[in-house]
């Protein structure tokens, strides 16, 4: 891997490369979740979907397009922080910066989030909505719920949570323009914008997900914004559900 410093990259690149997965993501997870509405079927299912047939493969292709502008012949060579850290701080740091994530999101979150949202979007359709099947189980089919569980520690708990890291942190961090502070917050920005189906939790993550972006340009370690992550959803995804499915 070359220590070279990344190709900058200028402020309209950054935005577009950042937004363009979470707009086209979010189109076609609407388009399904309309499509089948009514059916049964949980808006969460539509969005891990998504995620496999449009999110993970549009992050490859940009990559692999971006690859000789950005000066790699490979996607691997786009790929940042990737310092070797003794093996006690993949403990350490994963857990301290899901310890301060969890902590934003069970405190603040669930203050700022419902009045965000209730103002804000009172008119986002329930359909698609999709943390409905958690919140009115009854409306669906416990044969649902599992397939929505299962896939997901595929998906949300493994896939895509090291899929957005490689891309987010390993290729789009370390090229933003600017000092650290611009790095570290625009990145944040950019990131909790590329969730637009859950627009109302934007100021929620940026506040939380500071600390994991500023973890992992500090020690130059992608891995430990994989293992921060992929803990996270393991906790909020799969974890949490298990009293559900298993009701």
């Amino acid at each position: 891997m070359s220590t070279a410093e990344p190709t900058k990259h200028s402020l309209s690149t950054s935005i577009i490369l950042h937004l363009l997965p979470g707009l086209a993501t979010t189109v076609f997870f609407a388009f399904l979740a309309y499509v089948f509405r009514g059916r049964g079927i949980p808006a969460y299912f539509f969005l891990e979907v998504s995620f496999v047939a449009v999110t993970i493969p549009l992050f490859l292709l940009i990559m692999k397009l971006r690859a000789p502008t950005d000066g790699s012949a490979t996607i691997a060579g786009l790929l940042a922080y990737r310092q070797k850290l003794p093996w006690y701080e993949y403990i350490l740091w994963p857990l301290a910066g899901l310890t301060l994530i969890v902590l934003t999101f069970m405190t603040l979150g669930k203050i700022i989030d419902p009045i965000i949202k209730s103002s804000l979007f009172p008119w986002w359709p329930q359909w698609l909505n999709i943390n409905d099947f958690a919140v009115n189980p009854g409306n669906y089919s416990k044969g649902w719920i599992l397939a929505v569980w299962i896939i997901g520690i595929f998906v949300t708990t493994t896939g895509g949570p090291i899929a957005e890291e490689l891309y987010f942190r390993g290729y789009l961090l370390p090229r933003i323009k600017g000092n650290p502070v611009t790095m570290i917050l625009l990145g944040t920005i950019l990131f909790a914008l590329y969730h637009l189906f859950t627009p109302w939790m934007f100021a929620t993550r940026v506040i939380a997900l500071l600390p994991l972006y500023f973890i992992v340009w500090k020690r130059k370690s992608l891995a430990l914004g994989i293992f921060a992550h992929c803990l996270l959803n393991l906790m909020g995804d799969t974890l949490s559900m298990i009293p559900l499915v298993f009701r």
